[in-house]
């Protein structure tokens, strides 16, 4: 997973020199200062520790030779009724702008940062930030998707090719997992109980969900914490969910999961009498 360090990163105009240092909102800054021309070309990336500038940076997406950086405020505006403000795509110049791009916020810090294709149009990859200096989320250019709390705790995390999603996770704020969508051709990355645990509500989804994935998962809950389930065209037998120990789930949701039968809804239902079993289609 992504190491999530914080880093005030800030346009450089938008720092003041107080007593030869360099100050962000009267306060001494130490991050990343990004540097542009009067028409808002991308000049260098520079660190700064304790208000003085210490080196240059090299942590930018790479872009094809020959072309340029820009900062979207200088961006082309148009009229209401210009047809090109329709096109959800970056203009510069009077053409479509092909590049990375910055953007910033009204106080200098920068809150994404793009690559646009030759139409403009803003896509892989592609980072965001919150104001605090964490990461918000990053697209990769193989489709690789991450977001995150605020907090700097990882809120989800998706793989795949840029249009669809294989391997799908959500987590919650207590480092979680809450859901999970896995697709056939997958498997389950067991690195993540390194790191997180297992939610009390937890939604399983996709044919890569078996009855191993399930064994795993419930491995990680504290026994009697399962508090909700849900099993959406998964592998998982009924043979197997009948087989193992649910006692405290308080709600058990199945839909469209192929090898669980409606014998076997009601013998769930039997077994543990103080749980509610539906099955649910959509």
């Amino acid at each position: 997973m992504i190491n999530n360090t914080k880093i005030l990163r800030i346009r450089h105009s938008n720092l003041q020199l107080m007593n030869n240092k360099l100050h962000f909102n009267e306060l001494l800054f130490s991050g990343l200062a990004y540097r542009f021309t009067i028409e808002g070309v991308f000049i260098e990336l520079l660190i700064i520790a304790d208000g003085v500038e210490i080196g240059k940076s090299d942590d930018l997406y790479q872009i094809k030779e020959g072309l340029i950086r820009i900062d979207t405020e200088f961006e082309d505006e148009f009229e209401e009724d210009d047809p090109r403000e329709l096109e959800g795509c970056s203009f510069w110049k009077g053409a479509h702008f092909e590049g990375g791009t910055f953007s910033f916020t009204m106080e200098g810090i920068l809150y994404r940062e793009s690559v646009t294709d030759y139409n403009g149009m803003d896509g892989y990859p592609s980072r965001n930030w919150f104001s605090n200096g964490l990461l918000s989320g990053l697209s990769e250019e193989n489709g690789t998707c991450y977001s995150w709390y605020d907090n700097g705790s990882l809120s989800h995390y998706s793989k795949g090719d840029k249009k669809n999603s294989n391997y799908r996770i959500s987590m919650n704020e207590s480092k979680n997992i809450r859901k999970l969508y896995l697709e056939l051709e997958d498997s389950l990355d067991y690195r993540l109980f390194n790191e997180y645990g297992v939610s009390g509500d937890l939604t399983l989804l996709g044919q890569g969900i078996r009855n191993q994935e399930f064994f795993m998962l419930i491995q990680q809950i504290e026994k009697g914490a399962l508090q909700r389930l849900s099993l959406i065209g998964t592998l998982i037998t009924g043979d197997f969910l009948l087989s193992i120990d649910l006692n405290g789930v308080k709600y058990i949701t199945i839909n469209d999961d192929e090898f669980i039968t409606d014998s076997d809804v009601n013998a769930l239902q039997t077994k543990y009498p103080e749980c509610r079993v539906v099955r649910e289609i959509y």
